[in-house]
Parts: C-alpha cells; structure tokens; sequence
C-alpha cells in the first residue's frame, strides 16, 4: 500500500514509519504523485515487489 506522507501530522508519521518497518506500505510524497510509478520504483527494488500483491479485496471487505 502506499500511503501519503503528511510530515506535519505526528499520528500519521508513527502509523507510516510501523508499516514500512512491517513492509506492509511505502511513503509517497506529493512530488510522487506527479509520476506514481517512478516514485514508487524509487522505494522499492526489483527483489521487494515480490513482496506486495493485489489485496484490493481484502481492504475492500
């Protein structure tokens, strides 16, 4: 999951910090919205997106 970065909320930057330790989400910047793929591309290497699949379901139920 990516998750948007609000540095100026502290609830936000502990929930996002757990998560990444968990390899459960990245952090996206608004400067990576402008080109989603590339922002992502830059926090994860080829090895690690074996890591993530399409939980759309799950998050959705």
């Amino acid at each position: 999951m990516a998750l948007f970065e609000r540095d100026t909320v502290l609830e936000d930057r502990t929930t996002i910090c757990v998560m990444e330790q968990q390899k459960l989400a990245i952090r996206i910047s608004q400067a990576d919205l402008e080109n989603i793929v590339d922002g992502m591309n830059t926090e994860l290497s080829t090895e690690d997106l074996g890591l993530y699949y399409d939980a759309v379901k799950e998050i959705a139920g």
